[in-house]
């Protein structure tokens, strides 16, 4: 056998089962490793979090090249932790150039999610991400509506144009769009089943 370390040919009695270097070869490193054990961590950190630093670019690079097969793959993963229904497909996903409850841009990022991010949504949550249930909209839109019901939204709506927040005033045109929406899909989704 040839040491990985000193590169001698050397009878396999002078290895340590499992191990690639000889003896002598383990010992020295042992002793190495023991007097500079704060340089040896901090060379590997370096070198995973460089490691890391490729990865994240790659990921951020496949998100902008395929933005559908990312947010499918994403969804598929949090569809099974949580034991919802998912048939979807590359061609169930279609982004639009605007967000079709606010009228907003969508705008595929490579980091964290924007306001404008495409987002899927589902427009039954009993459903799951099941075909014709599903739909991009922006991450906005998703956010507002992920938890509030149709009277909740409404109540919001009508406490915002009772103060009269100027700052607000597009915020309120937004949740009216929303509430509008999610009363037809409502709609929509009772008289398929």
């Amino acid at each position: 056998m040839i040491c990985n370390r000193c590169k001698v040919d050397k009878s396999p009695d002078d290895f340590i089962h499992g191990k690639l270097k000889c003896r002598e070869c383990y010992k020295k490193c042992q002793e190495y490793y023991k007097t500079h054990r704060e340089q040896e961590i901090a060379r590997a950190k370096k070198n995973i979090n460089k490691d890391r630093v490729k990865t994240n670019a790659k990921k951020r690079e496949s998100i902008r090249k395929n933005p559908i097969a990312y947010m499918l793959w994403n969804v598929k993963s949090r569809a099974k932790k949580r034991g919802i229904p998912f048939n979807l497909t590359h061609k169930d996903i279609v982004i639009p150039e605007k967000c079709p409850i606010l009228g907003i841009p969508l705008i595929i990022g490579t980091g964290h999610p924007s306001p404008n991010s495409p987002s899927l949504d589902r427009i039954n949550p009993q459903y799951g991400y099941v075909k014709g249930n599903v739909q991009v909209i922006s991450h906005r839109a998703n956010t507002i509506k992920s938890d509030a019901t149709t009277i909740e939204l409404r109540r919001v709506l009508e406490h915002m144009e009772k103060q009269q927040l100027p700052d607000l005033a597009k915020e309120a045109k937004n949740f009216h769009k929303i509430s509008r929406y999610v009363d037809k899909n409502k709609k929509t989704c009772e008289e398929q089943s």
